[in-house]
């Protein structure tokens, strides 16, 4: 049995609580006919504005970006990718102590997702690594398909908020 978005059509995994794609709550049902793609009139895609960038294709899906085409990080420094979502492929560096995430403009990483919560969590930098808080959001912030409150995050974490996935990359000395 396939389960898929009953908003997208996007193939769910047992156990999603919402969609990756589009961010609909998940609500399990087979796959019988076509998928569902809203009308191109609305903006279900999202812009990041923040990033300056729309990476949307004509049926409203946005293509996951491969291991193998994420470029090198600089040692030192932690970067997270956009794998799936709007504006896939984009690098967001993490710089100072604190970088808040959230639906606001007034976030450092703003995510355009109305399953995110305006003020939905923040990265903590404590020595060399960096701690992901979610800050009581609704639809919760999660680490490699784990529902997290507070975690330190290791080279490759998967980190999905809203319909946002990310990698967690670090630059290591060669």
């Amino acid at each position: 049995m396939t389960i898929v978005c009953a908003r997208c059509g996007y193939s769910l995994e047992p156990g999603d609580r919402f969609c990756a794609e589009c961010g609909a709550l998940a609500q399990g049902q087979e796959r019988s006919e076509a998928p569902y793609f809203p009308p191109s009139n609305s903006d279900v895609t999202g812009t990041v504005h923040s990033f300056g960038t729309t990476n949307s294709t004509e049926s409203g899906s946005h293509p996951p970006v491969a291991a193998q085409d994420l470029t090198p990080v600089e040692p030192g420094t932690a970067v997270l990718m956009i794998v799936r979502g709007p504006a896939a492929g984009t690098r967001i560096e993490l710089v100072g102590d604190q970088m808040t995430v959230g639906r606001s403009p007034e976030t450092d990483i703003f995510l355009d997702d109305i399953t995110v919560s305006r003020q939905h969590a923040h990265f903590d930098r404590v020595g060399d690594t960096w701690v992901l808080v979610d800050l009581g959001s609704l639809n919760g912030s999660y680490v490699n398909r784990e529902r997290v409150d507070q975690v330190e995050l290791e080279q490759g974490d998967e980190i999905q908020i809203g319909k946002y996935r990310f990698h967690y990359v670090t630059g290591t000395a060669s």
